[in-house]
């Protein structure tokens, strides 16, 4: 494959989509309770694993449909819609922001892990995007978007691509300190390096 700003976008996604299938198996092997998902963790901003990987979903997506200049978009297999501005509640004070994901991720308590599928199926939005992308010159070009106080700002397409990746990648290093405290000593920490990832595509089965 040829190094070009959209081929290095793409692969930069397909491993955000590896790296969350990376924490799911780590979860499932080692998470030997569904409510360690909803477990208190003094390195998670966002307070347990659940609702860090929400957070991981919301954003992505928020961007993405600033990108597209869409209203909605749908939440992994469940396919229940959720808007931007509904997304933009997250931010605001005395908002039950953790009501509206729970809500919109179905059966999250009886099933947590389900939120990696919402989240892959995320990355695959992404990568749906970056694909029907013909050139760079799809990627380098700016668009208008409003946050979620109102304000008005422009940003590069090709930035908040890796933007996106880069964030997701920082809220899953905290993932990985907080299940190594969750599932304690003698369990190996869950690897997420991008050389590992490329390795693996390079070698199938690796």
């Amino acid at each position: 494959m040829s190094v070009t700003l959209r081929n290095h976008l793409v692969t930069m996604h397909k491993y955000n989509r590896w790296a969350y299938g990376q924490i799911e198996k780590h979860c499932r092997q080692h998470l030997n309770s569904p409510t360690k998902y909803f477990q208190q963790q003094p390195c998670l901003v966002f307070k347990d694993v659940h609702n860090t990987l929400s957070h991981c979903w919301m954003a992505e997506q928020l961007w993405l449909l600033r990108i597209l200049g869409s209203s909605q978009t749908t939440v992994g297999p469940t396919a229940n819609t959720i808007s931007l501005q509904d997304m933009y509640t997250y931010w605001q004070p005395g908002q039950k922001h953790s009501e509206l994901w729970s809500a919109a991720i179905l059966n999250y308590k009886e099933d947590p892990v389900s939120i990696f599928e919402v989240c892959k199926d995320s990355t695959n939005k992404w990568l749906q995007f970056l694909q029907s992308c013909k050139s760079d010159s799809d990627l380098v070009r700016d668009f208008g978007y409003q946050d979620s106080s109102g304000a008005q700002y422009s940003a590069n397409v090709a930035n908040i691509a890796a933007h996106a990746v880069n964030h997701s990648t920082h809220h899953r290093g905290q993932v990985a300190a907080a299940l190594c405290e969750s599932c304690g000593e003698g369990v190996p920490a869950v690897v997420l390096d991008l050389p590992v990832y490329t390795r693996s595509e390079a070698t199938p089965g690796a």
